[in-house]
């Protein structure tokens, strides 16, 4: 029920009162009782403010075993077609796809920086170990201790030029190299 519906019937209940008050008195000095007429009259006060209000739509519940007996296609009702993009989605303008290159290309430097720099140290680190291998007299320290440390290193320095190699493989997704210009040939041809 609406609160319009219920306003207009207290209205009625109320004027019905009053009207059946001032009726009364009437009628008791008159002598004629009609109640069934003030009655009447909030019934069909009733009735019409249920005519008026709209019936409500029946509330379907759908469970896991409707949608299992389902069959066909999803159907969407029509209605206007969004096109602005999903707020989940990102859309970057060409300075932003620059700059996230840049960035990237910039990461991927530091990277080739420091593999580079470790490849270094592993090689100057390769170099000393088989300077103070052939420099020890002592051949049992010599074979078991500088080989052991000489073939550690070298198994560290081949897993850093692997590292190095895929970090300038990794540079050249975000920065290759720039294509040198076709020069032109230094001789004039004859004419």
């Amino acid at each position: 029920m609406s609160w319009t519906t219920a306003i207009v019937i207290l209205f009625l209940i109320a004027a019905a009162d009053g009207t059946a008050a001032a009726t009364e008195e009437s009628s008791k000095s008159a002598g004629q009782i009609d109640s069934s007429r003030a009655s009447g009259a909030l019934v069909a006060a009733a009735k019409k403010g249920k005519a008026r209000k709209k019936p409500a739509k029946p509330v379907v519940r759908i469970t896991d075993a409707d949608v299992r007996k389902a069959s066909g296609s999803l159907t969407l009702p029509a209605g206007p077609a969004s096109t602005k993009p999903k707020p989940d989605t990102v859309v970057l303008s060409k300075v932003e796809l620059l700059d996230e290159k840049r960035r990237n290309a910039g990461r991927a430097r530091e990277v080739v920086e420091k593999a580079s720099l470790e490849v270094d140290a592993l090689q100057r680190e390769l170099a000393r170990l088989e300077d103070d291998y052939y420099a020890e007299n002592d051949a049992t320290y010599r074979d078991d201790v500088l080989r052991k440390r000489f073939e550690q290193t070298r198994r560290h320095l081949d897993r850093a030029r692997q590292n190095l190699h895929a970090a300038r493989e990794d540079l050249m997704k975000f920065d290759p190299p720039p294509v040198p210009p076709v020069a032109e040939s230094a001789v004039e041809p004859n004419g």
